[in-house]
């Protein structure tokens, strides 16, 4: 079905929608060009300043400067990858990885050619079940599964941020009549049955397949298929609700390329690896300990992270207050000096609630915007990420609310705490529950998940076990946060509840609404909150006594032994900054 506009158009649809959604500009490198066809999109249609059209047998007409449509950008055919000069933005492969030998070479050495943390997008046939006379005529060397695909893709080099099946429900249909008629002849349709290209190996046939197609695109159903009376903008719009199906012959996938590691900086022992998508974002989950990361590492997502979240004035006063009362529970423990790190103090209050009563407190922020509010209480703050902080600033207790899920590297954080708790001191730390219950039900309609703050979803025992490791003994791990839990609770039911908004109240409350829909829903919500409060009397106490809360505070108390093993953490596993400075935020 190459040569079937509207399946063609559907993939450049797809192709020109994801590129939009993320923002994706620059060079490209069309990598296995056949016709070029998706060059020429690229540069006439997504307005893509310029590219490659790079194949081995392009004509010999074609090798150079090819015309394009006026004001278009510029379009440049090779047969050789050494003609592509310095590093491109995006790379395409467009059903080229079932025709080459060796498909992780080709991988690799496209991700040579793409800058760091440049893009690749990829289509390639897939379901063996689907096989059909056109894997034969065409010289297909495979048809990986889904699941093959993005393994693929992750062994040599790619984060996979999103995959779709632009092929289900209505071009599997068509194809599916399609080899019905041909099996029993189909000529009186204009499906007439067309010789397989003369090769001498299937390898041979596979290159010169995007020349020839098993079926007369010009027969009356062909023709008549892609004629105009078909609604085929309508059929677009049914299709989206089921592109994440996957009963179809077909993947779009996007991937980023990775210059860090992809060991789980959780577990220090998994990898990441791509787990399901939803509206910009890439759930990467660990194989082995379940935690999870948000991806693309996008430049608005750092910023977002940078800072710091409050209320609006009218219940600034109420969070100040549910801060200040963190420090009734730091009192209770008993370290040799009442000395008290806050990293991501806020607005300083649990800082200036405790220098009240005699301790001495410092606080850190990740901004010099959000320093400037601490500073504004009286509080002693210094600026920079966790990982930067001076050793001196060692304390006696080192308090991190809801830090841990921002963390550009949870490795080299852990390390850093292990250096500011004094030997004997303590350790508190409170972060959303990757374990939830909550979570577990409703999937990524979780408020705890809250996109594009939250980059990582913590196992709370491997955590533990990584702490414990280095002696740390877990005193209390309780899973009620009176600030957090009710709000996390009643906002992910009612994103299941509302599904056409997400986190509309709390986008409310933090004065980020965008526009009059948006508010509205904010307004609906409110009253659902209301009616949700009696059944989160009954949950919490179950959630707790299973330990599934949606948040999890756990104290841990450092040895005094001075020689003690660090954190665990191999060096070689340590990677650079992912992500923007962390920040409290819910």
């Amino acid at each position: 079905m190459a040569n079937f506009a509207p399946m063609r158009d559907r993939l450049l649809y797809v192709l020109r929608t994801n590129l939009e959604l993320f923002g994706i500009r620059g060079r490209f490198l069309d990598y296995g060009a056949g016709p070029g066809d998706v060059a020429r999109f690229l540069v006439g249609e997504c307005g893509l300043p310029a590219g490659y059209a790079y194949d081995p047998a392009l004509p010999d007409d074609e090798v150079g400067r090819q015309a394009v449509p006026p004001g278009s950008g510029e379009l440049i055919g090779t047969r050789v990858l050494d003609a592509v000069e310095g590093p491109i933005d995006v790379g395409i492969l467009f059903d080229v990885l079932e025709h080459v030998p060796d498909a992780a070479a080709t991988l690799r050495e496209l991700h040579a050619h793409v800058r760091d943390d440049g893009w690749l997008a990829m289509t390639v046939p897939y379901n063996a079940h689907e096989w059909g006379v056109d894997d034969e005529f065409y010289g297909h060397l495979r048809r990986l599964s889904r699941r093959g695909a993005i393994t693929l893709l992750e062994q040599n080099g790619w984060s996979v941020i999103r995959v779709l099946d632009p092929t289900f429900p209505t071009m599997w249909a068509i194809r599916r009549a399609y080899l019905l008629l041909r099996r029993f002849g189909g000529g009186s349709l204009g499906l007439e049955r067309a010789d397989a290209p003369e090769a001498p190996s299937d390898l041979e046939r596979s290159f010169q397949s995007p020349r020839h197609t098993p079926w007369n695109p010009s027969g009356r159903t062909p023709v008549a298929l892609a004629e105009s009376f078909v609604p085929w903008t309508l059929v677009r719009r049914l299709d989206l609700y089921f592109e994440s199906l996957f009963w179809g012959f077909e993947l779009f996938v996007l991937a980023q390329k990775r210059t860090q590691s992809d060991v789980c900086e959780v577990c220090d022992h998994g990898r990441w690896t791509f787990h399901r998508f939803f509206d910009r974002y890439s759930l990467q989950a660990c194989g082995y300990c379940g935690s999870e990361k948000i991806l693309p590492e996008l430049e608005t997502h750092a910023v977002a992270r940078a800072e710091e979240k409050q209320l609006v004035d009218e219940l600034g006063g109420l969070q100040s207050w549910l801060r200040r009362r963190r420090a009734v529970r730091i009192r209770r423990l008993t370290p040799r000096e009442r000395t008290l790190l806050d990293v991501g103090c806020g607005r300083g209050d649990l800082v200036r609630e405790l220098a009240r009563h005699g301790w001495a407190t410092r606080g850190t922020a990740a901004s010099e915007r959000d320093a400037a509010l601490a500073r504004a209480n009286g509080v002693d703050v210094v600026v920079g990420d966790v990982d930067e902080l001076s050793d001196d600033l060692a304390a006696d207790v080192v308090t991190m609310f809801h830090v841990v899920e921002h963390t550009r590297n949870l490795s080299r954080t852990l390390t850093k705490l292990d250096r500011l708790v004094r030997p004997g001191g303590y350790l508190v730390l409170e972060y959303p529950n990757g374990r939830s219950l909550l979570k577990r039900a409703l999937g990524w309609r979780w408020f705890g998940y809250d996109p594009p703050y939250h980059r990582l979803q913590v196992n709370r025992s491997v955590l533990a076990d990584r702490l414990g490791l280095a002696n740390y003994r877990l005193l209390y791990e309780e899973h009620f946060s009176l600030e957090y839990s009710f709000f996390i609770f009643a906002q992910s039911i009612v994103n299941a509840l509302l599904p056409f908004q997400r986190d509309a109240l709390y986008r409310l409350l933090r004065g980020r609404s965008t526009d009059s829909a948006e508010r509205v829903w904010a307004f609906a919500s409110v009253p659902l909150f209301v009616l949700l409060l009696p059944i989160f009397l009954v949950y919490q106490p179950l959630a707790s006594w299973l330990r599934r809360g949606c948040v999890v505070r756990q104290t841990f108390k450092k040895t005094d032994i001075v020689e003690r093993p660090a954190v665990p953490v191999a060096a070689s596993k340590v990677s650079e900054p992912e992500a923007g400075p962390a920040s409290e935020t819910t």
